[in-house]
């Protein structure tokens, strides 16, 4: 069969899209037009299985090809990745704790300078110095110290930060995050006819015809 012969086919066999079927006879008809349709789809199928194989075929040799570099590629990518990244994460670390340390300085630097002046309030006899002294000594606080990053930064490249998920007891994941298995459902009411109850599914069945060609 040619490719135009299958056109033919395939536009003999549309019809409208609206079937109504009203008695016995257009139920036949419309059932024999089924048959019809099932053969020559049958024959599409036919006619590009080996174009499909081929093509298939061709494809599959393409990728394992590909494969054989891309994986070359990524592993290397990966690996240059992880060493990046666990160098980033020990600077990041040394920053924090420079940074935590002069912090911690800073903050003792303040607390001294209070105490100073608040032991100077206390031997002040004035009254209105004294409260003078005091706002002086509560209004010293202590800078914030902030690090920045010695990590020199490449064109093009730039640092992420993804939070994922990880199970630790199914059992207590809330609802809103399980998703319903429906294939499993319908396997289950096959299987037991509907007969079995399932809490919050209803089992129903469903009509249809099968079409023998």
């Amino acid at each position: 069969m040619q490719e135009n012969e299958i056109e033919q086919a395939v536009t003999m066999t549309e019809t409208q899209k609206e079937i109504v079927i009203a008695t016995d006879g257009e139920r036949y008809n419309a059932v024999e037009l089924r048959k019809t349709i099932r053969k020559r789809r049958n024959l599409v199928v036919e006619f590009f299985r080996d174009t499909k194989d081929k093509a298939h075929k061709t494809w599959k040799a393409i990728v394992s090809q590909e494969k054989g570099f891309t994986d070359r590629l990524d592993k290397a990518d990966g690996e240059i990745e992880f060493a990046v990244s666990k160098y980033d994460t020990e600077q990041e670390i040394l920053r924090k704790a420079e940074q935590k340390k002069l912090q911690d300085k800073v903050n003792a630097d303040a607390e001294r300078e209070r105490e100073r002046l608040e032991k100077r309030a206390a031997k002040l006899k004035t009254p209105a110095k004294k409260e003078e002294a005091t706002k002086q000594a509560a209004a010293v606080v202590a800078q914030t110290v902030s690090l920045p990053s010695t990590i020199i930064k490449s064109n093009g490249v730039s640092s992420r930060k993804t939070w994922k998920a990880k199970i630790i007891d199914e059992t207590l994941i809330p609802r809103r995050f399980l998703i319903v298995n429906t294939s499993a459902l319908n396997d289950y009411a096959r299987a037991t006819k509907g007969n079995q109850h399932v809490a919050g599914v209803e089992f129903y069945e469903h009509s249809g015809t099968a079409i023998r060609v």
